[in-house]
C-alpha cells in the first residue's frame, strides 16, 4: 500500500498524478493497494493525456498555417510550407527548360539563412546546393551521407506498452 503512495505521489506531470489521485480515490479503490492494476490504470492515463497532448499539437500548428497563409493571401502572396532540407535535381533523362523564375529586388534577404555550420562542402556562407566548387555528383553524395547520419542517430522509438 505504502509503495502504491509513493508511486502515485512520484508521477510527472503533475496534471497525470491528480487525474490518476482522483481515480483511485473514487473509481479503482483496489488500485491503491494492488500494484498490477496501478500500474495498468497509470499506463491508460499517460497514453489518454498523450494522445490529447499530441492532437492539440497538431491542431495548433494547423492553425498556425491557416492564419499564415490567411495573412499571406492579404497581402497578394501565396504560402507554400519549405521541407527542411534542399533537394537536388537527380540527372539521367532530358527534362523540359523550365523558365527562369522571376526575382523581385526589393532590398531584403533571402528567405532562408545559411546552413548553421556552414556549407557541407566548403564550409562557405551558402546551402550546399548553391555551393560553387562542388559538382552535382560531390553535393548528391554529401545530401546521402548527411540523411544517413541523420537517420542513425535518431534513438529507437518509444517501445509499446499494451495495457
Amino acid at each position: 500500500r505504502l509503495k502504491c503512495k509513493l508511486l502515485v505521489e512520484s508521477l510527472q506531470p503533475r496534471s497525470l498524478r491528480d487525474e490518476v489521485a482522483t481515480i483511485i480515490k473514487y473509481q479503482a479503490r483496489s488500485a491503491k493497494q494492488n500494484e498490477k492494476e496501478l500500474f495498468k490504470l497509470i499506463v491508460t492515463k499517460a497514453l489518454e493525456q498523450d494522445r490529447d497532448f499530441q492532437r492539440r499539437k497538431r491542431s495548433r500548428s494547423k492553425d498556425q498555417i491557416e492564419r499564415k497563409v490567411k495573412a499571406n493571401v492579404q497581402d497578394g502572396e501565396s504560402f507554400q510550407p519549405r521541407s527542411k532540407y534542399r533537394k537536388v535535381e537527380r540527372g539521367g533523362g532530358k527534362q523540359p527548360a523550365r523558365p527562369a523564375p522571376k526575382q523581385q529586388n526589393t532590398g531584403k534577404k533571402g528567405n532562408s539563412n545559411p546552413p548553421t555550420g556552414g556549407c557541407l562542402h566548403c564550409k562557405g556562407d551558402h546551402w550546399l546546393v548553391r555551393c560553387p566548387t562542388a559538382t552535382d555528383d560531390e553535393k548528391k553524395e554529401l545530401l546521402r551521407m548527411m540523411h544517413e547520419r541523420r537517420d542513425n542517430n535518431k534513438g529507437p522509438k518509444r517501445p509499446h506498452v499494451d495495457a
